[in-house]
């Protein structure tokens, strides 16, 4: 598994959890290429399986606990039942990835020890909407900026704007955005001034 970290370390760990998220993202981006976001999505599998299934100190897994709790977009889902039955408590950590399954931690709610974890298929939507949809205008913006970061130089990247007249299917895992994509018809491009309007 992605993240897995070898037991001789375990003992070396920090039991804080900001400086655990530090050396855990260390830790990965000596054993991974990949861009930072993906190198932090590993470094919060390898938090998953400290606080899960790793033999983790009491220290290191409340550690692994809050640096979890702190994750973006991380919620509870209470009391609920896991596959076999039994009764616990929840909380649901989102993929990075949108449309992939979230992963579920379960804990025994009396003494706060791990009962396991699932992970849950989203319900997915996609349905049209306008270039003024909120969630189309976020998408489009974060995509500009991701690409304006990797490549300043490029001229065509950042101050993303849409032409309203293009219509786009959006879609929504949960509720949550996750992507979109322009639809035909495209608007026509305005021939210049003196201009037949040919190609």
């Amino acid at each position: 598994m992605m993240g897995d970290l070898p037991l001789p370390l375990l003992p070396t760990l920090p039991a804080d959890e900001k400086v655990l998220r530090k050396r855990l993202f260390a830790l990965v981006d000596k054993d991974h290429n990949g861009p930072k976001w993906t190198l932090d999505r590993i470094g919060v599998q390898s938090a998953v399986l400290l606080a899960t299934t790793l033999p983790s100190t009491p220290a290191l897994r409340a550690a692994a606990y809050r640096l979890l709790a702190a994750e973006p977009g991380v919620r509870s889902l209470g009391n609920v039942k896991d596959h076999t039955g039994r009764t616990g408590y929840a909380v649901a950590l989102p993929s990075p990835y949108g449309s992939a399954p979230e992963v579920r931690l379960n804990f025994d709610k009396s003494t706060g020890m791990p009962l396991g974890t699932e992970t849950v298929a989203p319900h997915l939507t996609i349905a049209a909407a306008a270039a003024d949809h909120p969630n189309v205008a976020r998408l489009v913006r974060a995509l500009d900026d991701d690409l304006a970061a990797r490549c300043p130089d490029e001229p065509c990247t950042g101050g993303s704007r849409i032409d309203p007249a293009i219509r786009f299917l959006l879609a929504e895992a949960d509720g949550r955005p996750i992507g979109c994509c322009a639809v035909q018809p495209f608007p026509s491009p305005t021939p210049p001034p003196n201009s037949s309007g040919c190609t």
